[in-house]
Protein backbone atom coordinates (compact mmCIF):
# COMPACT_ATOMS: atom_id res chain seq x y z
CA UNK A 1 0.00 0.00 0.00
CA UNK A 2 2.81 2.40 0.88
CA UNK A 3 4.52 1.71 -2.45
CA UNK A 4 1.27 2.27 -4.31
CA UNK A 5 0.70 5.54 -2.49
CA UNK A 6 4.25 6.67 -3.24
CA UNK A 7 3.80 5.86 -6.93
CA UNK A 8 0.52 7.76 -6.98
CA UNK A 9 2.16 10.81 -5.39
CA UNK A 10 5.00 10.66 -7.93
CA UNK A 11 2.51 10.48 -10.81
CA UNK A 12 0.59 13.48 -9.47
CA UNK A 13 3.81 15.46 -9.06
CA UNK A 14 4.78 14.66 -12.65
CA UNK A 15 1.43 15.98 -13.92
CA UNK A 16 1.74 19.12 -11.77
CA UNK A 17 5.30 19.77 -12.92
CA UNK A 18 4.34 19.61 -16.58
CA UNK A 19 1.37 21.93 -16.07
CA UNK A 20 3.41 24.31 -13.91
CA UNK A 21 6.15 24.51 -16.55
CA UNK A 22 3.47 25.49 -19.06
CA UNK A 23 2.43 28.39 -16.81
CA UNK A 24 -0.68 26.93 -15.17
CA UNK A 25 -1.17 29.08 -12.04
CA UNK A 26 -3.19 26.47 -10.13
CA UNK A 27 -0.60 23.79 -10.84
CA UNK A 28 2.18 26.13 -9.72
CA UNK A 29 0.30 26.75 -6.49
CA UNK A 30 -0.36 23.05 -5.83
CA UNK A 31 3.20 22.06 -6.70
CA UNK A 32 4.37 24.74 -4.28
CA UNK A 33 2.20 23.15 -1.60
CA UNK A 34 3.79 19.78 -2.30
CA UNK A 35 7.28 21.24 -1.86
CA UNK A 36 6.17 23.11 1.24
CA UNK A 37 5.06 19.95 3.07
CA UNK A 38 7.31 17.44 1.30
CA UNK A 39 4.54 15.39 -0.32
CA UNK A 40 5.84 13.42 -3.31
CA UNK A 41 8.98 15.57 -3.39
CA UNK A 42 11.73 16.51 -0.97
CA UNK A 43 10.57 19.35 1.27
CA UNK A 44 11.99 22.63 -0.04
CA UNK A 45 10.57 25.96 1.11
CA UNK A 46 12.69 27.94 -1.37
CA UNK A 47 11.19 26.06 -4.31
CA UNK A 48 7.70 26.36 -2.80
CA UNK A 49 8.04 30.13 -2.61
CA UNK A 50 9.37 30.38 -6.17
CA UNK A 51 6.37 28.45 -7.46
CA UNK A 52 3.89 30.47 -5.38
CA UNK A 53 5.43 33.68 -6.69
CA UNK A 54 4.94 32.54 -10.29
CA UNK A 55 1.34 31.68 -9.49
CA UNK A 56 0.78 34.85 -7.46
CA UNK A 57 2.12 37.02 -10.27
CA UNK A 58 -0.67 35.57 -12.42
CA UNK A 59 -3.22 36.66 -9.82
CA UNK A 60 -3.90 33.31 -8.14
CA UNK A 61 -5.33 34.33 -4.76
CA UNK A 62 -4.34 31.26 -2.75
CA UNK A 63 -0.74 31.60 -3.93
CA UNK A 64 -0.74 35.28 -3.05
CA UNK A 65 -1.96 34.43 0.44
CA UNK A 66 0.66 31.71 0.93
CA UNK A 67 3.35 34.07 -0.31
CA UNK A 68 2.20 36.52 2.34
CA UNK A 69 2.54 33.81 4.98
CA UNK A 70 6.04 32.97 3.72
CA UNK A 71 7.15 36.59 4.08
CA UNK A 72 5.41 36.88 7.45
CA UNK A 73 7.29 33.94 8.94
CA UNK A 74 10.44 34.13 6.84
CA UNK A 75 9.92 30.73 5.25
CA UNK A 76 11.91 30.41 2.03
CA UNK A 77 12.40 34.18 1.94
CA UNK A 78 13.75 36.84 4.26
CA UNK A 79 11.07 37.93 6.74
CA UNK A 80 9.46 41.11 5.50
CA UNK A 81 6.19 42.39 6.97
CA UNK A 82 5.66 44.96 4.21
CA UNK A 83 5.85 42.25 1.56
CA UNK A 84 3.64 39.99 3.67
CA UNK A 85 0.96 42.66 3.94
CA UNK A 86 1.23 43.46 0.23
CA UNK A 87 0.48 39.88 -0.76
CA UNK A 88 -2.20 39.43 1.92
CA UNK A 89 -4.05 42.43 0.53
CA UNK A 90 -3.70 41.27 -3.08
CA UNK A 91 -5.27 37.96 -2.08
CA UNK A 92 -8.05 39.49 0.02
CA UNK A 93 -8.95 42.11 -2.58
CA UNK A 94 -9.90 39.34 -5.00
CA UNK A 95 -12.98 38.59 -2.92
CA UNK A 96 -12.28 35.08 -1.61
CA UNK A 97 -14.33 35.00 1.60
CA UNK A 98 -12.24 32.26 3.24
CA UNK A 99 -9.06 34.23 2.64
CA UNK A 100 -10.72 37.39 3.95
CA UNK A 101 -11.67 35.56 7.14
CA UNK A 102 -8.13 34.29 7.55
CA UNK A 103 -6.79 37.79 6.97
CA UNK A 104 -8.99 39.02 9.79
CA UNK A 105 -7.53 36.32 12.03
CA UNK A 106 -3.99 37.28 11.06
CA UNK A 107 -4.53 40.95 11.86
CA UNK A 108 -6.24 40.06 15.13
CA UNK A 109 -3.61 37.57 16.29
CA UNK A 110 -0.55 39.01 14.57
CA UNK A 111 2.69 40.10 16.14
CA UNK A 112 3.41 43.64 17.31
CA UNK A 113 4.16 44.75 13.74
CA UNK A 114 0.89 43.90 12.05
CA UNK A 115 -1.61 43.36 14.87
CA UNK A 116 -4.50 45.65 14.00
CA UNK A 117 -8.03 45.14 15.32
CA UNK A 118 -9.54 47.63 12.85
CA UNK A 119 -7.99 45.82 9.91
CA UNK A 120 -9.18 42.52 11.37
CA UNK A 121 -12.76 43.79 11.58
CA UNK A 122 -12.53 45.19 8.04
CA UNK A 123 -11.56 41.84 6.57
CA UNK A 124 -14.04 39.90 8.67
CA UNK A 125 -16.78 42.19 7.38
CA UNK A 126 -15.79 41.52 3.79
CA UNK A 127 -15.94 37.76 4.40
CA UNK A 128 -19.08 37.98 6.53
CA UNK A 129 -20.98 39.90 3.87
CA UNK A 130 -20.27 37.02 1.49
CA UNK A 131 -21.73 34.56 3.96
CA UNK A 132 -18.57 33.08 5.47
CA UNK A 133 -19.64 31.53 8.76
CA UNK A 134 -16.34 32.05 10.58
CA UNK A 135 -16.08 35.69 9.49
CA UNK A 136 -19.67 36.29 10.61
CA UNK A 137 -18.93 34.88 14.04
CA UNK A 138 -15.67 36.82 14.40
CA UNK A 139 -17.35 40.06 13.35
CA UNK A 140 -20.09 39.41 15.90
CA UNK A 141 -17.44 38.92 18.58
CA UNK A 142 -15.70 42.13 17.51
CA UNK A 143 -18.94 44.11 17.99
CA UNK A 144 -19.66 42.32 21.26
CA UNK A 145 -16.26 43.24 22.68
CA UNK A 146 -15.76 46.60 20.94
CA UNK A 147 -12.65 45.22 19.26
CA UNK A 148 -11.71 47.22 16.17
CA UNK A 149 -15.26 48.59 15.98
CA UNK A 150 -17.50 50.51 18.37
CA UNK A 151 -19.18 48.13 20.82
CA UNK A 152 -22.69 47.44 19.55
CA UNK A 153 -24.77 44.56 20.91
CA UNK A 154 -27.35 44.87 18.13
CA UNK A 155 -24.68 44.43 15.46
CA UNK A 156 -23.13 41.61 17.46
CA UNK A 157 -26.50 39.86 17.62
CA UNK A 158 -27.03 40.36 13.89
CA UNK A 159 -23.77 38.65 12.93
CA UNK A 160 -23.98 35.97 15.60
CA UNK A 161 -27.45 35.14 14.29
CA UNK A 162 -26.17 34.72 10.74
CA UNK A 163 -23.42 32.35 11.89
CA UNK A 164 -25.82 30.51 14.21
CA UNK A 165 -28.26 29.94 11.36
CA UNK A 166 -25.44 28.18 9.50
CA UNK A 167 -24.88 25.87 12.46
CA UNK A 168 -21.89 27.32 14.34
CA UNK A 169 -22.43 26.19 17.93
CA UNK A 170 -20.43 29.03 19.47
CA UNK A 171 -22.70 31.52 17.70
CA UNK A 172 -25.79 29.56 18.71
CA UNK A 173 -24.70 29.84 22.33
CA UNK A 174 -24.12 33.60 21.95
CA UNK A 175 -27.55 34.06 20.36
CA UNK A 176 -29.08 32.13 23.26
CA UNK A 177 -27.17 34.30 25.70
CA UNK A 178 -28.32 37.46 23.92
CA UNK A 179 -31.97 36.41 24.23
CA UNK A 180 -31.39 35.29 27.83
CA UNK A 181 -29.84 38.59 28.94
CA UNK A 182 -31.44 40.98 26.45
CA UNK A 183 -28.18 41.88 24.72
CA UNK A 184 -28.96 43.65 21.46
CA UNK A 185 -32.38 42.01 21.28
CA UNK A 186 -35.52 41.89 23.42
CA UNK A 187 -35.19 39.40 26.27
CA UNK A 188 -36.95 36.16 25.35
CA UNK A 189 -36.44 33.04 27.45
CA UNK A 190 -38.20 30.81 24.92
CA UNK A 191 -35.75 31.85 22.20
CA UNK A 192 -32.86 31.60 24.64
CA UNK A 193 -33.77 28.00 25.43
CA UNK A 194 -34.11 27.20 21.73
CA UNK A 195 -30.63 28.46 20.87
CA UNK A 196 -28.96 27.10 23.99
CA UNK A 197 -30.46 23.72 23.07
CA UNK A 198 -29.07 23.90 19.53
CA UNK A 199 -25.57 24.56 20.89
CA UNK A 200 -25.99 21.93 23.61
CA UNK A 201 -26.98 19.39 20.96
CA UNK A 202 -23.51 19.94 19.50
CA UNK A 203 -22.00 19.09 22.91
CA UNK A 204 -20.94 22.61 23.86
CA UNK A 205 -20.53 22.48 27.68
CA UNK A 206 -21.41 26.14 28.47
CA UNK A 207 -24.64 25.74 26.51
CA UNK A 208 -25.51 22.55 28.39
CA UNK A 209 -24.91 24.34 31.68
CA UNK A 210 -26.97 27.41 30.68
CA UNK A 211 -29.77 25.17 29.45
CA UNK A 212 -29.81 23.18 32.70
CA UNK A 213 -29.90 26.35 34.81
CA UNK A 214 -32.77 27.84 32.81
CA UNK A 215 -34.77 24.62 32.96
CA UNK A 216 -34.46 24.53 36.77
CA UNK A 217 -36.31 27.83 37.10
Amino acid sequence: MATSSHAQDAAQISVLQKAAEQGDAKAQYNLGLAYSIGKGVKQDQDTAVKLWRKSADQGYAEAQFNLGIAYHFGQGVKQDEQEANKWYHKAGDQGNAKIQDRLGDIYREGNDINKDDKEAAKWWRKGAEQGDIEAQFSLGAAYSEGRGVKKDNKEAFKWYSKAAAQGKFLAQYDVGRAYHLGLGVKKDDKEALKWYRKAADQNYPPAKKALALMQKK
